[in-house]
């Protein structure tokens, strides 16, 4: 289990915690900035001549206070895609030959350093959704992520780095499932983020981000403190390969992952875990 540290509640280690995140934002971001050109000008030769001339993708999101900012990305999808919905499923037509390569290599996302430079975004936060979608968001959760910068990366980003594919594979209707399963679990793993933000968790998060881009199976982010109980109490705790942790949770869930059987293994080769699982009620579950 990774440890876990906060500066919630003291008034002098939030203030430290505030200036030196917003610090290392600028310098993380600046630095990318300077080493990238390369890269973002390969890309965009790549979508000129690979797509339909789009370089660029901006769209209106919630950022901090509920204001709306225009996020950047490169491009990805088919022009007028966001017209059709807000969410994309795993080898869905709207992506672009280049799209799919840059959204699995999170390449998609650099943009966003510009977003984080201004100020709007931050490297490590909540990911900032369309009104839409942040409306499906509890009143709680909602004045939760308000008061923070949304973030290029976070807790929420991990765990759902494969939301097509969980989209793709869930039943009924996927904007249902991400409205009705999806989005509350998001709210919880955001709410936990909230609660034990600290520059430690951000570093860790970041270094996590970096791990997931070449290893995405990688499952080191569920070790965070708490992060794999939320997930086991959601109907997606099979498709993470996590024991369901309250009775029916894992009805309305999607299959498990190639490597889920795996993880259950090894999930039932520690007894510990398992003893907890079988003692917890379902009263203590909801």
């Amino acid at each position: 289990m990774i440890p876990i540290a906060s500066t919630n509640g003291h008034a002098s280690g939030t203030r430290f915690y505030t200036g030196s995140k917003r610090s290392l934002d600028v310098f993380l971001s600046a630095c990318l900035m300077v080493v990238l050109p390369p890269l973002y000008c390969m890309v965009a030769v790549l979508l000129r001549w690979s797509g339909e001339g789009n370089v660029l993708f901006r769209q209106r999101r919630v950022g901090r206070k509920g204001r709306e900012f225009t996020l950047f990305k490169f491009t990805t999808m088919a022009t007028g895609s966001a017209a059709n919905g807000d969410i994309t499923l795993e080898d869905d037509p709207r992506v672009l030959p280049v799209g799919r390569w840059l959204s699995a290599l999170k390449i998609d996302e650099l943009p966003q350093l510009w977003n984080t430079l201004r100020g709007e975004m931050s490297l490590v936060g909540p990911r900032p959704l369309t009104s839409r979608a942040f409306n499906c968001y509890s009143p709680r959760v909602r004045e939760i992520v308000k008061s923070m910068k949304p973030g290029v990366t976070g807790v929420g980003s991990l765990v759902f780095r494969n939301e097509d594919r969980i989209l793709a594979q869930a039943p009924g209707d996927p904007k249902e499932y991400y409205d009705n399963v999806i989005i509350p679990l998001k709210g919880q793993l955001e709410t936990w983020y909230f609660e034990h933000r600290s520059l430690y968790i951000d570093l860790l998060i970041l270094a996590l981000t970096l791990v997931a881009v070449p290893w995405p199976r990688s499952r080191l982010h569920l070790r965070l403190r708490g992060v794999a109980d939320i997930v086991g109490h959601s109907p997606l705790a099979g498709y993470f390969g996590i024991s369901a942790l309250a009775n029916g949770s894992a009805r309305r869930g999607v299959r498990p992952s190639p490597n889920a059987a795996a993880a259950a293994d090894a999930d039932q080769a520690q007894p510990e875990v398992s003893k907890r699982t079988r003692e917890r009620s379902p009263e203590s579950a909801a």
